[in-house]
């Protein structure tokens, strides 16, 4: 059964609660499948099973696993983001005149997701967007030679017990990789929850990430992130041999001396 809920999203000046419209399944007589990612509404996205009070409060219970992009502006005659977002097997979920919210799988990656977006807004001066239901953490990836803290951001999923979900894994930080979930301390220090059981290698040097990037895909890894060509971050499963994993990067850099790769969280491994 197919339902419209009215999902609040913040209070109005004279104390009650503004609400976002979404339509929504009805798995059971307790919680709500969202079937679509709301367009103002943070925190949610399209799949997302939720348990919904009288005043429009949720509760997330289970993350559908999608990834919901808000975009924000003047849009002119032409939709093209949408036609980007569905090459990425994504979809167009709702739209207004100056917004726009979008519906992707988190199995596409999010470095993928956002060079994807970047690379079309910025051809469109007017737009604005992020990511929905993401928030981005710090994590101490250690200290320069002035004693100074060096933090990383990262891109996370915030779930109700506190700890949050790496979605990338970093270019700097040791000993996690996507899909772990940590617990943040003070000063970006962390605590590993519990392991997903990827491998995180990082390299630095000029690899041309370009061209590299496809065998490591080819692997059935990916690419998380990449600092300019002189630093980057990839994800494997751990299903995949770490000698095979070796074998690329270890063959990769022998054309270079300045190349240099670690796997960064060897003890997962």
């Amino acid at each position: 059964m197919s339902v419209d809920i009215d999902i609040a999203v913040e209070k109005s000046a004279d104390g009650k609660w503004i609400r976002e419209r979404v339509p929504a399944r009805v798995p059971d007589s307790e919680t709500f499948e969202l079937a679509n990612s709301p367009m103002i509404v943070r925190g949610l996205a399209a799949d997302d099973h939720i348990r919904l009070a009288d005043d429009g409060q949720f509760e997330l219970i289970t993350w559908g696993r999608n990834v919901a992009i808000q975009v924000f502006g003047e849009w002119g005659e032409v939709d093209a983001l949408a036609q980007h977002v569905a090459a990425l097997g994504g979809r167009l979920d709702g739209k207004e005149p100056r917004m726009r919210v979008f519906t992707v799988p988190l199995s596409v990656g999010i470095h993928t997701i956002e060079e994807t977006i970047d690379r079309v807004v910025a051809d469109w001066p007017k737009l604005s967007w992020m990511f929905g239901n993401l928030t981005t953490i710090d994590l101490l990836a250690g200290h320069d030679e002035t004693g100074e803290p060096v933090v990383e951001s990262l891109h996370a999923f915030a779930h109700s017990d506190g700890t949050f979900e790496l979605l990338v894994s970093p270019l700097l930080v040791s000993g996690v990789a996507s899909g772990d979930h940590v617990a943040l301390g003070t000063d970006a220090t962390f605590e590993v929850t519990a392991r997903n059981g990827n491998l995180a290698v990082q390299t630095l040097g000029d690899w041309e990430i370009e061209f590299f990037a496809p065998r490591v895909v080819e692997l059935g890894g990916r690419l998380d992130g990449d600092a300019g060509g002189q630093a980057a971050a990839f994800t494997f499963p751990g299903s995949i041999e770490i000698d095979s994993i070796r074998a690329l990067f270890d063959g990769e850099a022998a054309s270079n001396p300045d190349r240099t790769w670690r796997i960064a969280n060897d003890e997962a491994a």
